[in-house]
């Protein structure tokens, strides 16, 4: 292995700084994108292909307009945030309903109080877990590649 000097290492040191953000705002991206899909996959799951409950003459209790699964967005923030929102109104309220403020798969601000349903959707919270490994090693393998190249 060839000798280097201090002055070297450090100028080395230096292109992989400026690397290092460019590896990690791209896993941040590819994290992003995939904590998105799998948001965007759970509700489809979990809301969406559940009939919707009709009452005793067989009429839809609500019309389905999609809005939830529309509203889902996702961006990125800075070089090591990203975000996935939703922007419905009733987002929040849906993705808590059945939990209440005990309950770690609610959102803050977490509900008063329970209501009685069977239709729970924690989306987020198990989209959150279900990528939790593979954002990780998103992130190990930007940090890798910059400091073994």
């Amino acid at each position: 292995m060839a000798e280097m000097t201090l002055a070297q290492y450090a100028a080395l040191m230096q292109q992989r700084a400026g690397q290092m953000q460019y590896q990690v705002e791209q896993a941040t991206r590819k994290a992003t994108d995939i904590l998105h899909a799998e948001s965007k996959r759970l509700i489809n799951e979990e809301i969406y292909s559940i009939p919707e409950d009709v009452d005793a003459t067989g009429k839809k209790k609500w019309r389905r307009t999609g809005m939830l699964r529309r509203s889902e967005k996702s961006k990125v923030l800075a070089a090591y945030e990203g975000a996935v929102d939703n922007y419905a109104s009733y987002a929040l309220p849906r993705h808590n309903l059945g939990f209440g403020p005990g309950d770690d798969e609610a959102i803050d601000p977490k509900p008063l109080k329970r209501r009685n349903t069977t239709r729970h959707a924690p989306w987020r919270t198990q989209a959150i877990e279900a990528t939790r490994k593979r954002r990780f090693d998103l992130y190990r393998g930007a940090i890798a590649y910059v400091l073994t190249r």
